[in-house]
């Protein structure tokens, strides 16, 4: 019994540390400036939410995080849904170390060991169906993995930025990879 309730205390555990950054992106014309700053008012109310940037003609949020603070999806859908508004796109960015295994690359953040399994958009084939929330057709690239593989060899930090896959139905935590920074370990931003 006690591990079934770990495993469903770990299931909610919010995310820890190295989110630097999360952008949100709703259909700008259902949101009129009283609904923004009204949008505004329970992003501030998100605790570790340390600066809230927000673009309301285009639809988009910038939320930086507070160092070592808690990333949590739960709050920033609950803030959306109080306005009535649906997320359209989160993208985050996060910083941590790299792990492989035969069958995956994983993102560690530094300060709490959260994971993020790390994946490719879809790369459909002409002709051919493809099932685009499906985890297994986000493989990873060649390119990316040796990259990330290189990185870990090299002890060095990885930042990605990209959107999260289905983020409604973490754990487990899937980031789509769009950009992949690297710097050693010895830099501390």
């Amino acid at each position: 019994m006690k591990q079934l309730l770990l495993a469903i205390a770990l299931a909610w555990a919010p995310l820890r540390a190295e989110v630097l950054e999360v952008r949100i992106q709703w259909t700008p014309q259902l949101c009129n400036d009283i609904c923004a700053k009204n949008l505004e008012k329970q992003f501030h109310r998100i605790y570790n939410v340390d600066e809230i940037t927000m673009n309301r003609p285009s639809g988009q949020v910038l939320l930086k995080y507070k160092p070592r603070g808690v990333y949590n999806f739960g709050p920033i859908n609950t803030a959306m849904q109080m306005i009535g508004l649906t997320i359209n796109d989160i993208h985050v960015k996060v910083r941590g170390h790299i792990k492989a295994t035969d069958r995956e690359v994983l993102l560690i953040s530094d300060g709490d060991a959260s994971v993020f399994f790390l994946m490719s958009p879809v790369r459909p084939d002409t002709g051919k169906y493809v099932e685009n929330y499906n985890p297994a057709t986000h493989q990873l690239t060649v390119q990316h993995r040796n990259q990330l593989i290189e990185a870990a060899r090299s002890k060095q930090y990885v930042t990605i930025s990209g959107p999260l896959f289905e983020p409604e139905r973490a754990p487990p935590n899937y980031l789509i990879v769009q950009e992949i920074k690297t710097e050693d370990e010895k830099t501390d931003k």
